[in-house]
């Protein structure tokens, strides 16, 4: 590789000017200190303030405290790296700010070079600007708790990465890598378990696998899905031991109801907010619990067009799946539905459909899912482009000069709980978290009636 060559004909040019790009833009976050769950997780969390007490904090809840099995998390990797962290900055925040932002960079190198197997470079170039750039990482990011996403999206992939540049049939040296790494994902944050249908996803990109191809297809594969399953049940097995229970579903802060009414009126009614996160990100929130997102007690129009924004994307993807394998250098319009697949595997765990994921809605929650969006999105502009070159790169230095401006104006919005709380009661009083915090203040002042 020659430092000099063009990101938009070097995948590894790219991927490195794009990861460059994802440190600068959050570099104002190094200002920052502890916020929200970084309290509770880092700075008051004793068990990994020695080395001596580390190891058991690694075999106990994610969560410290009474409560801890109560929220059913056990994210050791991450326990682990705080751990160390403490060792070598203590309570100072710039040491756990500057990881963070390091980690952004190193997941938006490996976008790139994954992207880079199923889209020409400079469309791989284009969606990982846009993943480096895009405002709903901003929690993630400037949040030092943010890590089990980075963490996590690092390792997810790295063996994402692996498994596609590996052939049919791994061998046995990458094999283990990969299940190592997939080991490390899940022991950070518990929706890596999905790798096992994204390599269904990453396999099938590749060419049309039909069912009489199935056999010779598990024949090759069986390795490689095996060892996944057996990973995944140790880990399972293991969490059972810490929490008491493989999964503790739990309703969503001040959404208790959901356990009693059908949750698909509410769920559907999240899916314009996550669209409209990803398309016009604009508008940002660190809470999104009732009322921002309502509780709904039937259909609505909102809800209603939720869903059949749900059902668009889901047809959409499916038709532009149907166009033609994938491949480096090639424009396939089956990145599309790549996308689509990618961000509905991902986001699965935590969008409340098969089992109550203990939250609505949180813009952190679509670090991972997002690889998916930048990638649809990086093949959309890319075609507009061929129609309309100096439109479309208009379109694209505005989107990211936009971007950039609202991820680095709304970074110090997690500088301190301070500024969060502040910043939620000023943009959304009506939140369930407002009115708790507002009820705690009026309530210390001798305020009662308020």
């Amino acid at each position: 590789m020659k430092i000099w060559e063009s990101p938009l004909k070097s995948v590894r040019v790219a991927a490195l000017f794009a990861g460059a790009v994802a440190v600068l833009i959050f570099l104002n976050s190094l200002e920052g200190g502890f916020a929200f769950d970084d309290l509770h997780i880092v700075l008051e969390n004793t068990g990994i303030h020695s080395l001596e007490t580390l190891p058991e904090a690694l075999v106990s809840p994610y969560w410290p405290g009474e409560y801890g099995k109560g929220l059913g998390l056990w994210r050791p990797m991450v326990t682990g790296v705080f751990g160390l962290e403490w060792a070598l900055w203590g309570n100072s925040p710039v040491g756990y700010h500057l990881v963070n932002v390091l980690f952004h960079g190193a997941v938006t190198f490996l976008v790139v070079l994954l992207l880079g197997e199923i889209l020409p470079v400079a469309g791989a170039f284009l969606a990982g600007l846009l993943f480096a750039l895009h405002p709903i990482h901003v929690e993630a990011v400037a949040n030092v708790v943010g890590m089990a996403e980075l963490q996590a999206a690092f390792f997810f992939l790295l063996a994402a990465l692996l498994i596609q540049r590996g052939g049919e049939r791994l061998a046995p040296g990458r094999l283990i890598l990969v299940l190592f790494l997939y080991a490390l994902a899940f022991l950070t944050k518990e929706s890596a378990i999905t790798l096992l249908g994204v390599v269904l996803l990453l396999d099938s990109a590749k060419g049309d696998l039909r069912v009489r191809d199935l056999g010779s297809y598990l024949r090759n594969r069986w390795p490689l899905y095996g060892g996944m399953i057996l990973v995944a049940g140790v880990i399972l097995f293991s969490r059972f031991q810490v929490l008491g229970s493989v999964a503790r579903p739990f309703a969503p802060l001040g959404a208790d109801l959901l356990e009693e009414i059908p949750r698909i009126w509410t769920v559907a009614g999240t899916w314009p907010h996550i669209f409209r996160l990803l398309f016009f990100p604009q508008e940002l929130s660190v809470d999104y619990s009732p009322a921002v997102i309502p509780i709904a007690f039937g259909w609505n129009p909102v809800n209603v067009f939720g869903a059949l924004m749900v059902l668009a994307g889901l047809v959409s993807g499916i038709f532009a799946w149907r166009r033609g394998p994938l491949g480096p250098g090639v424009l396939s319009p089956r990145v599309v539905g790549w996308g689509v697949v990618w961000f509905t595997i991902t986001l699965s765990p935590t969008a409340n459909i098969v089992f109550l994921s203990g939250i609505l809605l949180s813009e952190r929650m679509l670090y991972l899912p997002s690889v998916g969006f930048v990638a649809a999105t990086a093949w959309l502009l890319l075609r507009f482009h061929r129609e309309r070159p100096r439109v479309a790169l208009g379109v694209v230095i505005l989107a990211m000069a936009l971007m950039a401006g609202r991820s680095w104006t709304r970074t110090p919005t997690w500088r301190d709980n301070l500024e969060v709380f502040n910043t939620l009661i000023v943009e959304h009083p009506e939140a369930g978290r407002s009115q708790w915090i507002l009820g705690d203040v009026y309530f210390q002042t001798g305020q009662i009636s308020e």
